[in-house]
């Protein structure tokens, strides 16, 4: 089945490979107390016979500047589902004409977290051009997945 490709803007959009795709994307306000976005995205998935959903966003040229191999970077998500839905989110890192792509699995509360340590990713510093995130959802249908914050930021890798 072929990948279909739904852009949302310039920075984000949704990828599938179902038949018949029974998928609603919407962003509203976002009014929890501890949320710091303005706004969250929503996505309704009811029938669903695809392999993958999942969400792309396109980080900012400025996240490439000064990373490096000797980085780590983490992904602190804030994601609500009507039923628990495992998220594995990828980080893919294109340097030339090769892309480094880094995955780590994230599951339960609201809260979730992941860690991508740059420096076992054979990632060309020199060459680093594109970064984005994927977030795939497992078995999303007759689920609604609210994205309410995505937060990414680096550290340095202690040199032992």
């Amino acid at each position: 089945m072929a990948e279909k490709l739904t852009v949302l803007d310039a920075e984000t959009s949704l990828h599938h490979d179902c038949a018949v795709s029974e998928i609603a994307v919407r962003q509203r306000p976002n009014r929890g107390q501890a949320d710091l976005a303005p706004r969250l995205i929503d996505l309704d998935v009811f029938g669903f016979d695809g392999s993958f959903l999942s969400l792309s966003v396109r980080l900012p040229d400025d996240a490439l500047a000064g990373l490096t191999s000797h980085h780590i970077v983490r992904l602190d998500m804030s994601i609500e589902d009507e039923r628990p839905v495992k998220v594995l989110a990828r980080l893919n890192l294109q340097h030339g004409p090769n892309v480094a792509r880094i995955v780590q699995e994230t599951s339960g509360a609201r809260q979730r977290v992941a860690e991508f340590d740059l420096g076992h990713s054979g990632v060309d510093d020199e060459r680093t051009d594109k970064v984005w995130i994927d977030l795939f959802f497992e078995a999303p249908q007759m689920n609604r997945m609210s994205l309410h914050d995505l937060t990414l930021s680096r550290r340095l890798r202690a040199e032992l």
